[in-house]
This record gives structure tokens, sequence and C-alpha cells, in this order.
């Protein structure tokens, strides 16, 4: 994706920044707003450039990376190399320390990006800023929903964070860290912000047709993902609903012909575009599925997750690959759902892939479950939505806890190698002990549902202390 020069200085003075958001010596003065809130166009810019740096391979939560370390810490796959041990600890019995160097990534890469996103809501904010009014607000909107997703899987892997809404080091420096409740307030007034001010369609992507900038309904998804969590079922369901009804904006798509994660698919709520080197895709496509016929795959799907397809689910065939390398006795299954290798080729027919962050499947299951609590009946219309979409028939669920169940399952088959939901699935569900304490029973300790907080962090801030249990 092309960007101004412009939004190129603002993201790499916010990737600086923001790496030393722990570090006292940094300047509070470095904000680049002075630079880039000048026009339309550069604040323009400055909002394509905080996308960018998402998409980016040096972003691993938001490329795809946390996939493949969500999905080894959960029952999605196995690691086959010893070429990263650092990535071993995410696989074997959960064992990170906490000097892991991903580990550390997965925690100040996220902070890379609320740093973008406090300097776009500062420099809005500026008396000085000659942006229009209404793009004030598009672009604060859009500015505060990265903010809120951010801080949802910062929350998510590490419980208690550090609350970060401003660029002045001086208060970041000896941030503590907030408690989850907290961190969520923020999230769902963040997020309710953006779902009020966020355009409906899409005219603020780059190109026409693209879903690449958040609109109201991604903002409506990911509130009713975040209600999901927070046990507010009517709340949850309620925002399920406006993505669902929009004016036929979205629709689950036929996965024996198409793909959710097709460029501009009509499931996907919220796409960016993927990795543009002369390579490489998205991080899945290039790094699931094997580059030829002798690649040894590293990231190779669990038979607890492959047990678990029904008879006829078109997901297993559409979704997983099997592979047997040349000279080889063993077939490996892989993760399908990228099938591009490159940004400019592709497998599916001439079709690109965009990474696809939120998506209409997930909808309905959030609706199904939400619904669970008060309407069983109308739960299970939303569930067998996306079973019969995998050409599955409907199930009749008697009562909550059989709905419950199903939409469980149904969550773990349709959202499998895709950005951790299975991982926090069982963490918020409080299944991952009983699941974990089978699975890998050698070491597993409960409180490794959690990830450490980074030592590199801690050292810089003491008051990121103490240190999650368990580590």
């Amino acid at each position: 994706m092309f960007l101004p020069a412009l939004a190129t200085l603002f993201a790499s003075q916010a990737m600086f920044s923001c790496k030393k958001a722990l570090d006292p010596e940094v300047p509070a003065s470095r904000t680049p707003a002075a630079l880039v809130f000048n026009s339309n166009n550069t604040a323009n810019s400055a909002v394509a450039g905080m996308y960018s740096t998402m998409s980016q391979s040096s972003t691993p939560v938001f490329n795809g990376v946390f996939t493949a370390f969500a999905g080894m810490s959960a029952d999605e796959f196995t690691y086959t190399s010893t070429a990263k041990d650092s990535y071993n600890q995410f696989m074997a019995n959960n064992l990170l320390t906490i000097n892991n160097s991903d580990n550390y990534a997965l925690w100040s890469n996220p902070y890379t990006i609320i740093y973008q996103a406090n300097a776009i809501i500062e420099g809005l904010a500026n008396a000085e800023s000659k942006v229009s009014d209404s793009l004030k607000v598009q672009y604060t909107a859009e500015a505060r929903f990265v903010r809120a997703f951010s801080h949802f899987y910062l929350t998510n892997m590490y419980g208690k964070v550090p609350l970060i809404t401003t660029t002045n080091i001086n208060v970041t420096a000896t941030q503590a860290r907030a408690s989850v409740d907290e961190v969520y307030a923020k999230i769902i007034e963040d997020l309710t912000y953006a779902e009020n001010n966020l355009a409906k369609d899409y005219k603020y992507s780059s190109t026409a047709g693209d879903r690449t900038r958040v609109n109201k309904w991604g903002a409506a998804a990911m509130l009713a993902r975040v209600y999901l969590y927070r046990g507010d079922w009517t709340q949850a369901a309620k925002h399920a609903s406006l993505v669902i009804d929009s004016a036929g904006l979205y629709s689950l798509v036929n996965i024996s012909t198409s793909s959710p994660f097709y460029k501009n698919s009509a499931e996907a709520i919220l796409q960016y575009y993927p990795l543009v080197t002369a390579t490489n895709g998205t991080y899945e496509g290039t790094q699931f599925r094997p580059a030829s016929a002798t690649t040894t795959t590293v990231y190779n799907l669990r038979d607890t997750l492959l047990n678990s397809f029904e008879t006829g689910d078109i997901r297993k065939t559409s979704w997983i690959m099997n592979y047997t390398p040349t000279g080889s006795a063993i077939t490996y299954k892989v993760p399908l759902k990228y099938k591009n290798n490159s940004s400019t080729t592709s497998y599916t027919g001439g079709v690109l892939e965009q990474y696809t962050l939120l998506r209409l499947a997930e909808v309905y299951l959030i609706r199904a479950e939400a619904l669970a609590y008060s309407n069983v009946a109308a739960g299970a219309i939303d569930l067998n939505k996306v079973r019969n979409r995998a050409g599955l028939g409907n199930v009749d669920p008697a009562d909550q806890a059989a709905l419950l169940k199903a939409v469980a399952h149904e969550r773990q088959i349709e959202l499998f190698a895709e950005f951790g939901h299975r991982w926090l699935d069982l963490k918020r569900t409080n299944t991952a002990n009983a699941l974990f304490s089978v699975l890998k029973p050698a070491t597993w300790k409960a409180t490794a549902v959690l990830y450490p907080v980074p030592e590199e962090a801690s050292k810089s801030n003491p008051n990121l202390l103490p240190q999650n249990e368990g580590y």
C-alpha cells in the first residue's frame, strides 16, 4: 500500500517513541502532530500510516503472528522447527519465560499502535489543527477504534496492563498496570465513540470498494465481541444485530466457491492490505502454506482440532491442506484459510486475499451465544446459518447449556487458526485448565492463561510489577 512520505515519517517517529514509551529519557515533545495535522490530506495520511503499521511484519499481534503464537498456546498447532526456541515456549506446555523476545514483541508492538492513535487524537484536538471538523470526527473515531482494538488484545494476553491514553512520555514512563475492568471501560468508551461517529460505508479507504478503513459496523462488531467477553449478553446481541441488519452490506459467502478472506469479500467487515513485498502475501499464506513440494511445514494442526470436525464439513476440505513432502511418508495437515503465498500471484483463480480482522460469521456466533441467555431458539437460528454455510445440517439445542456447548464447538471450527480466537475463548470461558491438564499434563499450570509481563518492560518501569502469577 502506497503511503505519502509524511505518513511514513509519522509512522517511523511513532514507532520510535512507543518503543521508548517506558523510557523517561525520550522527551514528550517528540509527538509529530504539528507536522501532520496542517491539512486534511496530511491528517488522512497519518491515519493511513497507523493502519499500515498494524499490517506490517514488525507488528506481530496484528499481522497474523499472534495467530501462530496463540494457536500454539491453545490446542490448534504444533511447532516442529528447532530454529526458534522462543516459539517453542508458546507450545511446549506453555512454558513462556519472562525474557522471551517474541513475548516482548507481543507486549510492545500494540503500544506502538496505541502511540500513533493517541498522537492522532491529540493532534486533531489541537487548536492549531487545520483539518475540517467532519474529518476531525471521522479520524478521531478511527484512532479511538484502533486504540481500543490494541488494548483489547493486550488485556486478554496479559490481564492488567498500562492503559495508555496520552503521548506524554513523562506520564507513560512510570505508568502502572490498570485493572482489567478499567481497561475494558476505556475500550467500551472508545468503541462507543467510534460506533456513533464513523461513516457507515468505506468511502475513506484509499481504493474504491476496499474495506480497509473501519466503519460504523466494524466498531459495532468489535463492541459485540467486547460485551460478549464481559458477559453483557444484552449489549452483545444488540451490537451484533446492528451489523447483521446493516442494510445488506454483509453476507456469508459460499466457501466452496469463494472465501471470507478474499479482497473485499461480502463477509469481510474490516480488512487491510497484505504485506506488499516481492514474495509475501499474508503472514498465514507465507508461513502456513508450503512454499514448494519439498518444504517442511512447521505449523501443523493438532489431532484434537482435526477430530472435532463433523463429517461433511466443507471447511475441513476448503481450509485445511493435506501435505506430503516429496520423499516423506508422513502427510501433514496445515491451515489453508489464506492460500496466496504472494501479494501478486494467486492459487485462487487470480483473486487476491486481504488480511481479515473482523467478519460476519463471528458476529452471528456472538449473537447466538448471547441469545442463549434469553432466547435459545433465536440463538440456534444464528448458529445454524454458520453451520449451513459449512454444509452441515441444523442443530436444535434443548436448552441454554446445549446451545452454549454447540456455539463453543462452532467457534472452535469456524474461527480456528484465526487471530487467536480459540486461545482467548478457552481463557474467557474458564475451560483452559480442564483441557490442558489432559492435553499438556507434564507442566501445565492454570496461571499460563496469561502471558508474563516481559522482563525488559518491567526493568524500564518497575511499576509494571508484580509479575503475573506463575512466572
